[in-house]
């Protein structure tokens, strides 16, 4: 694995940490060798790995004497691999590559699935969306933690399960919602647009279900739907985020804010970009920087921080966020903005 590929490991993965006290632990770059912090800024793990990606599922992906291994929360070397490359853990299931093909290992190190397919996912609600090789006819499926097919692969475009249903995609370009068993739940009535992206990341799971309620485009505009398919929320924005502490981010005539379940306004539509709530806060964009809003609407933090920072899903954890400074320089604060640690 390119060391560039598992930097970017620690960004996409520092929002995703599944909550557990052992996890919290922020990877740090001190004079060229990775360590781990805790969130109050204090050195837990000393740097003495090549490149090194953030917790999950208590364990994180490093690369030390030149191969790919996994470390638990003391920083002890867990898993040493041989393998071209590797994900981080899911549900206790971690895909890793040899010979261009994908496979699973379990937290022992041990495989499980052996490597055979062209693309892989991650294991959600216990299954994982797989597409068997790279030809333009080949669809989706899913597999359990066994590696046996659940649903076959008859999907154009498929998503992660979420809340019990996943988003799949037919010949048409029209999305609904299947179950565990692949029964159609939803039937493909919406001309699904797809996840936004900031910074040509992608930032926001639209048509991923959260409390309940799934962003879909009806038309050219977007609304919610309950997992009867029910709209609930009627389209009316320009687009529509996913809900997560009662809160979604919306926008209209490029202008975003937020609404509650009932599709009522609580923050108004006066930034010019937005991301999910998380531990009470969620980024703005105001003027050409980022800052935080409370869920009264209040800034928290003042719009400071660079452009560069929409290239990361934005969200606090652990009281704790990673972001950009500028260009080169990046570090972690708190919900107050106070820096507990920078990379000088």
């Amino acid at each position: 694995m390119k060391p560039f590929y598992l930097f970017l490991t620690l960004f996409i993965c520092f929002c995703i940490q599944i909550k557990t006290e052992a996890q919290a632990l922020f990877p740090v770059d001190i004079n060229g060798k990775w360590g781990y912090i805790n969130n109050r800024g204090t050195l837990l793990i000393k740097p003495t790995f090549k490149n090194a990606g953030a917790f999950s599922d208590s364990m994180a992906l490093v690369i030390k004497d030149g191969k790919i291994c996994y470390i638990n929360s003391s920083g002890e070397i867990v898993i040493t691999t041989t393998y071209e490359a590797a994900n981080p853990f899911y549900e206790g299931m971690a895909a890793v590559q040899i010979e261009g093909k994908w496979g699973f290992i379990n937290k022992k190190g041990e495989p499980v699935i052996e490597p055979q397919y062209y693309m892989v996912s991650k294991f959600s609600d216990g299954l994982c969306r797989i597409k068997q090789t790279p030809t333009m006819l080949d669809k989706w499926g899913y597999v359990n933690k066994k590696g046996e097919w659940v649903i076959d692969t008859k999907f154009e475009k498929a998503a992660d399960f979420s809340e019990g249903l996943a988003l799949v995609g037919n010949e048409n370009g029209m999305y609904g919602y299947i179950d565990f068993k692949g029964s159609t739940v939803i039937a493909p009535k919406f001309n699904y647009k797809g996840i936004k992206k900031l910074g040509g990341m992608e930032t926001f799971p639209v048509g991923e279900f959260g409390e309940g309620l799934a962003a879909i485009t009806h038309g050219k505009k977007f609304g919610y739907i309950n997992k009867e398919g029910i709209i609930k929320i009627d389209t009316l924005f320009d687009f529509a985020g996913k809900f997560s502490e009662g809160l979604a981010p919306v926008s209209q005539k490029g202008k975003y804010g937020f609404i509650d379940k009932t599709g009522k306004v609580i923050i108004p539509l006066v930034y010019d970009d937005a991301n999910i709530f998380s531990e009470g806060l969620a980024l703005v964009k105001s003027k050409g920087k980022y800052g935080f809003i409370n869920a009264g609407g209040t800034m928290v933090i003042n719009p400071q921080f660079s452009e560069i920072m929409s290239v990361i899903p934005s969200t606090f954890k652990y009281g704790i966020l990673l972001v950009f400074f500028d260009l080169n320089k990046w570090g972690y604060i708190d919900k107050t903005g106070k820096i507990i640690w920078k990379k000088e």
